[in-house]
C-alpha cells in the first residue's frame, strides 16, 4: 500500500480550499512539513484563505526562494488587497534578488 506523497498532499490542500477549511489546511500543512514533502506548498493555500501572515511566515522560512514562490507571495498580497506589502518582502531578501539589467 502506497502512502501519501507531495502530489497527494497538494491535492488535499486544494480540497481544503474548495471546502473553505483553513484549519484543516493548517493541520495538513504541518503534516506535510513533518513528512518532508514540501515546506512551502501552503503559501498558495494560505493566500486563498486570506492568511497572509501565515503565508509570509512560511515564505520567510524558505532559504532558497524560486520564481514560483516569489510569484505566489506577490499574488498572495494582491489577492488579499495588499499590493503595497510586496515591497517589504523584496527588501528583506535583497541579497537573494538580483537586478542585473
Amino acid at each position: 500500500m502506497a502512502g501519501p506523497d507531495k502530489i497527494t498532499s497538494t491535492s488535499l490542500l486544494r480540497s481544503c480550499i474548495e471546502h473553505d477549511d483553513a484549519e484543516m489546511g493548517r493541520q495538513l500543512h504541518c503534516f506535510i512539513v513533518k513528512s518532508g514533502f514540501c515546506e512551502d506548498c501552503f503559501v498558495n493555500s494560505a493566500a486563498k484563505f486570506g492568511l497572509v501572515e501565515d503565508a509570509r511566515l512560511i515564505f520567510d522560512s524558505v532559504l532558497e526562494k524560486d520564481t514560483v514562490l516569489w510569484n505566489v507571495m506577490v499574488s498572495c498580497y494582491a489577492l488579499n488587497g495588499l499590493p503595497e506589502e510586496y515591497y517589504p518582502a523584496t527588501n528583506s531578501d535583497q541579497d537573494t534578488v538580483t537586478g542585473d539589467n
